[in-house]
């Protein structure tokens, strides 16, 4: 008998009518993610590509080649800081000591005034040139265009753009991978960049990197996105750009704000033992809940797993001498067995919609 039933649970119809559901259950959260939040393109943001240099063997250079064209004091107004998609990942950074030769079209450059990196990349000049147009054959260097030989392929006339603070991630992602860079560099393509259109909010742009950085993120772009081999989706602007941020009033953006720059920090520590390698971690999964209570308010609520009300008061280390000795408090408080913060982190995939959620972004 329990034979004959485990049978006619993986019948066809069984089978089909479970998958049924499920379809019906991801697209009702689709469909109330959207209408709690304005797509990110609506907001006072700007999203750019990375720079493409059409050869970047020549343009990106190492830390060696970079130190040798600085000693002509001139040659450093061209050469920027960059990262590449390996290069970044979620909340983080890792400046390989890479730069970029930014010889931008937008500049119009006197090549000849930089005689350094212009004898740099004569080295490669038949690969740097672009292709005429109307040649027929095979060509050795770059497709055709209006840029000159020594200059990147795309024109970039907001370079200004990497000097800001800005949300940066890579093309190609598993999970959400953003991170926040204050650090002023460039970026090669495909990988992309957000910035701030004024500056009347500063730290908006620290709430915005948290709710794309959760799960209530992933789960969109698994709606929307290309997936590509091995489970990787495409991060590209079109499906960025797509995902509903809600608008909520500062003070309440204040908590998410907090807790970004508490993982911010962390991640630029050396974090050695179990206790520390979990904190950056726990305040992520804060952040999840703060975003389930934001998209999915009625689901939230009725399950009792609250998260917002306990979380007024989160001190700003920025102003605090020993950040990490408040940010291991925060965390040894969050984390002990009767704080509702750690029950709600803990339990939240009771929910059936979080449950969901939860086993499609790891």
């Amino acid at each position: 008998l329990l034979n004959a039933d485990a049978r006619l649970s993986e019948s066809p119809e069984h089978s089909t009518e479970k998958q049924s559901r499920y379809d019906r259950l991801r697209s009702e959260i689709t469909t109330r993610i959207e209408k709690q939040g304005t797509p990110l393109k609506n907001w006072d943001v700007t999203i750019h590509n990375g720079v493409r240099t059409g050869f970047n063997n020549a343009f990106v250079i190492d830390g060696n080649t970079k130190n040798r064209l600085a000693r002509d004091p001139k040659n450093t107004e061209l050469l920027k800081p960059v990262l590449t998609g390996k290069d970044i990942r979620k909340w983080e950074t890792d400046f390989k000591d890479q730069w970029l030769v930014g010889t931008f079209p937008s500049l119009n450059l006197d090549i000849n005034q930089y005689h350094g990196i212009k004898e740099y990349l004569s080295a490669y000049r038949k690969r740097l040139e672009p292709k005429p147009k109307g040649f027929e054959g095979k060509w050795k260097g770059r497709t055709s265009g209006s840029y000159k030989w020594f200059e990147t392929q795309n024109c970039i006339t907001y370079h200004k753009n990497f000097e800001k603070p800005k949300i940066i991630w890579p093309h190609l992602a598993l999970n959400p991978e953003f991170a926040l860079d204050t650090e002023h560099f460039y970026l090669t393509a495909p990988s992309n960049m957000l910035t701030m259109k004024n500056s009347r909010h500063p730290q908006e742009i620290k709430y915005l990197l948290a709710v794309l950085n959760s799960r209530i993120s992933g789960y969109y772009m698994r709606q929307i996105g290309y997936s590509r081999e091995g489970g990787y989706l495409e991060y590209k602007k079109s499906f960025v750009e797509k995902i509903p941020i809600r608008k909520i009033p500062s003070s309440e953006q204040e908590p998410f704000i907090r807790l970004a720059d508490y993982i911010l920090f962390l991640k630029q520590q050396p974090l050695t033992t179990s206790t520390e390698k979990l904190m950056p971690i726990f305040f992520g999964h804060i952040i999840d809940g703060l975003c389930y209570e934001l998209y999915l308010p009625e689901s939230v609520g009725k399950s009792k797993r609250a998260f917002a009300k306990y979380l007024q008061n989160l001190p700003d280390i920025s102003a605090q001498s020993d950040k990490m000795r408040c940010v291991s408090e925060i965390f040894t408080e969050f984390y002990r067995q009767d704080h509702p913060i750690r029950n709600s982190v803990f339990f939240i995939d009771s929910v059936p919609e979080i449950a969901m959620i939860e086993k499609i972004v790891t």
